[in-house]
């Protein structure tokens, strides 16, 4: 398990780290305010794609914060505070989900109206207009809100049920949402291919996932789904994995020995054939 330190004094804390690592970041830190009671999923639109390596996504946002969001409006810019903004960055990088921790979690926003003080705003970098999030992205959302549900009890489950544009936070009201949720945002966001029943319905295959019985089956694997099916892009612990990893090795010596023996058995047949070929 991967070891952070308490970075709960910075404002901006600027570090990128691999989406099942963000409950060990998370739950090493002093201030993660209570007030928190909401996640809400974005889509950057544009960039629609991060850049090729961790550091490089890093450098990415770093530059929109820079260059766009702290940039004054007399430039074209929004003339945000430093350092304010999204808290998360969510990105698919080589098949793998990555995380941006860019303001820290106690920075109110802005990323959603009505929503900044009570929120925790993910920006994942995709165009939710022309494609649906993949599995790689639905896989690190769930680590993250599943983070904050181990943390402070926000449960994974929309938080609001008013129409597109009508939603404010309730007294009690505790849950994601889309950013298009939110009253006033008038936006599409996190996009149009993006349906709450899409995340809905990942977050509950990565429950059931999770909920699995580690018992490996008769043939010493593991047994997937209920039809007994493996999807490899579901979420698995670490001593499945390990596990599942170890019985593969094992296989393939099996193999290997089993092709040694096979080319020392024809070895001897051509040297028998060859005392043959002499007599």
């Amino acid at each position: 398990m991967a070891k952070f330190p308490d970075e709960s004094v910075k404002t901006g804390v600027w570090r990128v780290l691999r989406a099942e690592d963000f409950d060990s970041w998370l739950q090493a830190q002093s201030r993660v305010p209570s007030s928190i009671r909401y996640i809400v999923d974005h889509h950057t639109w544009s960039p629609a794609k991060p850049a090729s390596t961790p550091n490089g996504f890093l450098s990415q946002v770093l530059d929109i914060f820079r260059g766009y969001y702290e940039k004054p409006k007399s430039r074209g810019g929004k003339g945000w505070k430093r350092d304010h903004g999204p808290q998360l960055w969510l990105a698919d990088i080589d098949g793998q989900p990555w995380v941006v921790i860019a303001a820290n979690l106690w920075v109110h926003g802005p990323h959603a109206a009505y929503f900044n003080g009570c929120s925790v705003g993910i920006e994942t970098v995709w165009n939710g207009d022309k494609t649906a999030w993949n599995e790689v992205i639905l896989r690190g959302l769930y680590f993250i809100h599943k983070a904050f549900e181990c943390r402070l009890g926000i449960p994974l489950r929309r938080g609001v049920t008013g129409p597109t544009n009508t939603n404010v936070p309730s007294a009690n009201g505790k849950g994601w949402l889309f950013h298009r949720d939110a009253k006033n945002s008038n936006k599409s966001c996190p996009g149009t291919k993006n349906t709450h029943a899409l995340l809905e319905n990942a977050f509950k295959r990565y429950e059931e996932a999770r909920n699995m019985p580690n018992t490996p089956s008769r043939s010493g694997y593991f047994h997937g789904d209920h039809n007994g099916q493996m999807n490899w892009a579901d979420y698995m612990t670490r001593w499945q994995a390990d596990t599942v990893l170890t019985r593969v090795k094992e296989d393939i010596d099996k193999v290997v020995r089993g092709q040694s023996v096979i080319v020392e058995r024809l070895e001897a047949l051509e040297e028998a054939v060859e005392r043959l070929g002499k007599a």
